[in-house]
């Protein structure tokens, strides 16, 4: 819909393409010889984990006939512009790698071993990583991860630090795990890989500019960009595909519909009147916060263009301040599918907090806004100091979780340290034998819902140092009480809170 874009107009009229940044794609190999992709292709620096350690692989092409996400998302950071073929990337001039981490065929090395190396590498400006698990479960992040991912934004980009790209999921609807599966609402925080302050978490977008149907809501969330639906009643992206009609997301024949399944678009599936994709090197289906994260990471590539001396804090610094507030009117969510005590709130709306930043839970701080993110980073000037920590545990408890009320319990904390916050993480440990029905807010001024309740961990029990992590009190001093309060969500089970410890990563 008009009007609903990135808006990067004034960038590209100045001259900003994404030239000098590299970027390391993270998903199941690359089609680097496309017409649209391969003049951008960093040869001989991808990773293939089908192969034996280091990796190292000259173009880390698709291993399987289903390896498609990878050509259709490179497109959107990266395609090339003015060549007379297809489309282009948000950064059509910069240049990117593959590491074939998602491919069925890598599967057995995805290791963690892996999983830290497609995270790794001094040389790359940007890591795009479009993927996640499913949410119906708590994934805990490997203690080696967050150290690989500290160390490269304390030494990538020659001290100022890489920068990583997340998509928040595809789960707002998922179904639950076990003998009697639900659907429920899922969350960016169940995904540990998902839970640092180092990432920049994306949340998906339609073409009217509000929440898509399928994006993941998530404390952890940073900011929304473009998904799309899924192209059929409502657009998805356009984005390249690999090239034939014999394979990729556009393929001819047209599969036979079931009667309940809707049809394939023309243009994706070759058969186009306009002749615009007689050939299938194209897709107009993409979708998915796989979409919104390539599309947030070339934008980036095009503020690092802007002015190349921003350390990551400064890049996240500025699509904080500058994005554009959407679905502004959003009051208190009510998902039907989730029963709540009497008098609880199932997900709040926009809150402004004592910076005076705006934040939800669906689109963090809000659009992308390529354009007010490029003029506030020329001539920006940081002068932030090192990224600070504090942390206070609270040491063995006993607190009862009330049945099926809506106070809950609560305890503080009290924080001495006087930080600006930067990001806030907390570890959890309870009893509870039906995790979906627990809820969890944090409190320091506003609240911030971080866990809500009956949502799709059915069936799950207990946390033990589980985390998570909020967005919604960037800017904010740290000192002073912070208060946990658990829900239980539903009649019949109870529980005890027996730990919690909260973290504030700031400067001072």
């Amino acid at each position: 819909m008009a009007g609903n874009d990135i808006n990067a107009s004034a960038s590209y009229a100045s001259g900003l393409s994404g030239k000098g940044i590299r970027i390391m794609v993270s998903d199941d190999g690359l089609e680097s010889r496309h017409e649209d992709l391969e003049a951008n292709f960093l040869l001989g620096e991808c990773r293939n984990y089908a192969l034996p350690a280091p990796w190292i692989s000259e173009r880390s092409d698709p291993l399987g006939e289903d390896d498609n996400h990878g050509t259709a998302v490179t497109g959107l950071v990266a395609a090339v512009s003015e060549n007379g073929k297809g489309g282009r990337g948000v950064a059509p001039k910069a240049q990117f790698a593959i590491s074939n981490f998602l491919s069925s065929s890598t599967r057995v090395a995805q290791t963690e071993a892996a999983l830290i190396n497609q995270a790794s590498g001094l040389t790359f400006d940007i890591f795009n990583q479009s993927w996640g698990v499913p949410q119906n479960q708590l994934a805990p992040m490997p203690p080696t991860y967050t150290e690989i991912m500290k160390s490269q934004v304390e030494n990538g980009r020659k001290g100022l630090g890489s920068i990583y790209v997340k998509a928040a999921g595809n789960d707002y609807r998922i179904q639950s795990q076990g003998s009697n599966p639900v659907i429920r609402t899922g969350n960016a925080n169940f995904d540990g890989t998902s839970v640092t302050p180092y990432h920049i978490l994306v949340a998906a977008l339609d073409a009217q500019g509000k929440a898509t149907t399928y994006s993941s809501p998530g404390s952890n969330i940073w900011v929304s960009s473009f998904g799309g639906e899924f192209g059929v009643s409502s657009p998805a992206i356009l984005t390249t595909d690999r090239m034939g009609c014999d394979r990729g997301y556009s393929v001819t024949p047209i599969p036979s519909p079931s009667p309940t399944s809707t049809p394939t678009p023309s243009f994706n599936a070759g058969t186009d009147l306009t002749k615009l994709n007689t050939d299938c090197r194209y897709t107009s289906i993409m979708n998915g916060t796989s979409s919104a994260s390539p599309i947030l990471a070339g934008a980036i590539a095009l503020i690092l263009e802007a002015n190349p001396k921003l350390s990551w804090r400064d890049v996240k610094h500025i699509l904080a301040s500058t994005a554009t507030q959407v679905d502004s009117n959003l009051s208190a969510i009510e998902n039907p599918n989730m029963r709540s005590p009497t008098g609880h709130t199932w997900e709040q709306g926009w809150i402004t907090n004592a910076a005076g930043f705006k934040f939800q839970n669906r689109y963090g701080f809000g659009r992308v806004n390529v354009d007010a993110a490029v003029a506030m980073a020329k001539g920006y000037v940081s002068n932030w100091g090192p990224q600070l920590q504090a942390t206070v545990d609270s040491g063995a408890l006993t607190v009862a979780i009330p049945d099926n009320l809506v106070d809950g319990a609560t305890t503080t904390l009290t924080v001495p340290q006087n930080y600006k916050i930067e990001a806030v993480k907390i570890e959890v440990s309870l009893t509870h034998g039906n995790l979906s029905q627990v809820g969890l807010e944090l409190i320091h001024g506003n609240k911030s819902i971080l866990k809500n309740v009956n949502d799709s961990l059915v069936g799950l029990a207990n946390l033990q140092g589980a985390t998570f992590s909020s967005n919604a009190f960037y800017g904010e001093s740290s000192n002073g009480t912070w208060t946990l309060k658990v829900i239980d969500g539903a009649a019949g089970t109870t529980g005890t809170l027996t730990n919690w410890k909260i973290t504030i990563f700031g400067r001072q």
